[in-house]
């Protein structure tokens, strides 16, 4: 049974935290565009409402951006014939929340990549254990 429950923590755990991980990423882009739009503010002769409208909008197309790649983990036979029902029965929220990040992942990889190669210098994280 513990066999059972480390295979489950270690396929569900690794699409959740990148998604949450991806979620805040694109939170902070989208501030980092309204925060730039503020350093223009005087220049646009434009007030707060239209450039947190901006940003409003930035973070919304970046998540629905998120979601136009198919995921190989959610559209495999497996997943969707065993693993979404029991997540589904077991916790609706961490079903959903699950299915969400195993799209994001994917669609996002490409920035993920450049960053660690040319931020961080490719630098390989380790597991503590």
């Amino acid at each position: 049974m513990e066999g059972l429950s480390n295979a489950y923590r270690n396929l569900i755990i690794p699409p959740l935290t990148l998604g949450i991980s991806i979620f805040f990423a694109l939170l902070n882009l989208a501030q980092w565009v309204g925060m730039t739009a503020c350093l223009f503010q005087k220049r646009l002769g434009a007030s707060t409402g239209p450039i947190r409208l901006v940003t409003a909008i930035t973070f919304i197309s970046l998540l629905l951006f998120s979601f136009l790649v198919k995921s190989p983990l959610t559209n495999s036979y497996v997943y969707q014939e065993e693993l979404k029902q029991s997540l589904d029965e077991n916790d609706y929220f961490l079903g959903v929340l699950t299915t969400i990040s195993a799209h994001a992942v994917p669609n996002w990889y490409f920035l993920s990549k450049a960053c660690n190669e040319y931020v961080l210098g490719g630098v390989q994280l380790k597991r503590p254990y």
